[in-house]
């Protein structure tokens, strides 16, 4: 069986973009703890980020200021994806569970409970109509 190593940032990400001899910060997020897992909106005016402390936060992809935080996971968050359409956000955690947003309001649509280990990986299928999840179980 193969694991799957995630890449871990050991301090605030930075976007940067270079043109030329000039490098420009695009933004910093000033997340609170190490964060585990980053997804863009495919449009790219949004990012949602997930820590080893728990929290879940959007942020505004031009500016870096934090949008919102959303809360349900108990553990680590491990994997973070938002549905192509903007309305989704979803994310799989160290307590077991896959947790589902609104992703304009923020607010808590569904969490689902079926693992018995760390959720590792969250995707939707490309028709958008379903979660598949990879877990340590």
């Amino acid at each position: 069986m193969s694991k799957i190593w995630k890449s871990q940032f050991l301090h605030d990400p930075s976007f940067k973009h270079t043109k030329g001899d000039q490098t420009v910060a695009l933004s910093t997020l000033q997340q609170k703890g190490l964060v585990k897992s980053m997804a863009f909106l495919p449009d790219g005016t949004r990012i949602v980020s997930g820590s080893y402390d728990q929290s879940v936060q959007v942020w505004d992809a031009l500016t870096g200021v934090e949008l919102t935080g959303l809360n349900g996971p108990t553990s680590m968050v491990n994997s973070m994806v938002f549905l192509p359409d903007r309305t989704c956000i979803v994310s799989g955690s160290g307590d077991q569970s896959v947790w589902v947003w609104d992703a304009l309001t923020g607010v808590k649509l569904t969490s689902l409970n079926a693992h018995t280990s760390w959720v590792n990986s969250v995707v939707f299928l490309p028709d958008r109509t379903r979660i598949v999840s990879g877990s340590s179980d």
